[in-house]
């Protein structure tokens, strides 16, 4: 999910949404804080007029007109004006309008007045200069609400059309921009690149064709340099096979003490040249399905000391993966904690993505500030040790380099009481079940 949220698109869509609420509710504030809220005020101020003036009027006017005159009101304006007093509960709504019409009513009849409410109708108490109390009555309909309202949908909407434009503008430059990221976290400079297509703005395809041309070069100069140094290797093993054929002739003039030193170099030398065309080439065989286990077990009965294999999972779990590749990454790991460490044993624990396979040893542990640098060609730690137990110092560089090409992560941690934890995750991206 993290890694979904620090995309641009996701990243950009959220801002895009960010700054659409903003502007709907600031649209939505200012209409009504410069519209419909002046609007409301002269309409409370309005309507408490005319209930004053036409109290007074009724008032004013002989017995026998006022029934006329209060049809007149209820036709033309609405309200409805009765001077016999009923007993109605106070207004529940705290509505901005009806407390505008409270406090205009409370002005101009210079007391308090409170507003009742009885079926549609909203209803205040008139006093006036004799015992009784007239009491007028209006609609309960909010003045300049249904503007508000069409005014809100109407800025939602706009809004929706921004977002909505904005994201595809978004996304019509992400896309390129996510192909060539796909690209380049694939790209391990090995032949068979297919190009990416050159399509989108003028900045995108610029970018597009910068990258691919750089992977282009790139993948001839890993060709170039295979192809150097596999003629140097050819080149070099015919001396260095004359070179063991001559000592082998020569093993009885030469010194006890000093054949064993020329043997011992002469076989460092053609370990160093196989590792370096080994980690030149590096490629990648094609993939098959197989028994995971059963691999693991019969590569690890291929060591002269027992292996110990904790298994978490389904043994019978079938994987696509390239076997040779396999088999030397998982013989370099264990070959590199033999020599360096009292003890070794492989784990294999798997969830529903990946497969993790850990080789751990009980050695003395690889400062976390150098765990990135052990997989760098001919890094070694401790320079005297590493020598003395032998090793080209391409092991984990080979293993490094495998595991790109075949789409796997290792990492290297501490592991818990001492020692040192390579694991490698293969991506279960697919089961045999689902392609039978």
């Amino acid at each position: 999910m993290r890694t979904r949220f620090q995309s641009l698109l996701t990243r950009s869509a959220t801002i895009l949404s960010g700054f659409a609420a903003a502007l709907i509710v600031l649209s939505i504030l200012l209409f009504d804080q410069f519209v419909v809220d002046p609007l409301t005020q002269r309409a409370a101020s309005d309507k408490a007029a005319l209930i004053v003036l036409s109290s007074q009027t009724w008032l004013e006017l002989p017995p026998d007109r006022r029934v006329e005159f209060a049809v007149a009101l209820s036709l033309y304006h609405g309200l409805v004006i009765s001077d016999i007093e009923e007993s109605m509960p106070p207004l529940g709504s705290n509505a901005r309008y009806y407390q505008r019409l409270t406090s205009e009513l409370s002005d101009r009849l210079d007391t308090q007045v409170t507003l009742y409410e009885s079926g549609d109708n909203i209803w205040v108490n008139v006093p006036t200069n004799t015992p009784r109390v007239l009491q007028v009555g209006f609609d309960s309909q909010l003045p300049h609400q249904q503007q508000l309202l069409v005014a809100a949908a109407v800025f939602i909407v706009a809004g929706l059309i921004v977002l909505i434009g904005s994201y595809a503008v978004v996304r019509y430059v992400a896309r390129p921009l996510d192909r060539v990221s796909r690209a380049a976290g694939t790209f391990r400079g090995a032949t068979g690149f297919r190009p990416i297509p050159e399509i989108g703005p003028r900045e995108l395809v610029s970018l597009t064709r910068n990258f691919n041309q750089m992977a282009k070069e790139i993948s001839q100069l890993l060709e170039n340099r295979t192809t150097l140094l596999a003629g140097v290797s050819h080149d070099l093993r015919t001396p260095l096979t004359r070179m063991i054929l001559e000592l082998d002739l020569a093993k009885d003039g030469i010194p006890e003490k000093t054949l064993p030193r020329l043997e011992k170099n002469l076989n460092v030398m053609q370990t160093l040249l196989d590792n370096v065309m080994e980690f030149a080439h590096g490629t990648v065989e094609q993939s098959d399905w197989v028994k995971l286990h059963e691999l693991i077990v019969s590569i690890l009965d291929g060591f002269a000391c027992p292996i110990s294999l904790d298994w978490e999972g389904d043994l019978e779990l079938e994987v696509e993966i390239a076997p040779t590749v396999f088999e030397r990454v998982l013989t370099n790991l264990v070959t590199n904690s033999l020599r360096y460490a009292s003890e070794c044993r492989v784990q294999v624990d798997m969830n529903t993505t990946t497969v993790n396979v850990h080789v751990l040893d009980r050695g003395k542990g690889i400062p976390s500030h150098e765990r990135e640098l052990v997989f760098q060609p001919f890094y070694r730690i401790e320079k005297s040790r590493s020598k003395a137990l032998g090793g080209s110092g391409l092991g984990l560089a080979i293993v490094k380099q495998l595991c790109q090409l075949s789409n796997w992560q290792i990492s290297l941690s501490a592991r818990q009481g001492g020692g040192s934890d390579i694991e490698v995750q293969i991506p279960l991206s697919k089961t045999r079940k689902e392609t039978a």
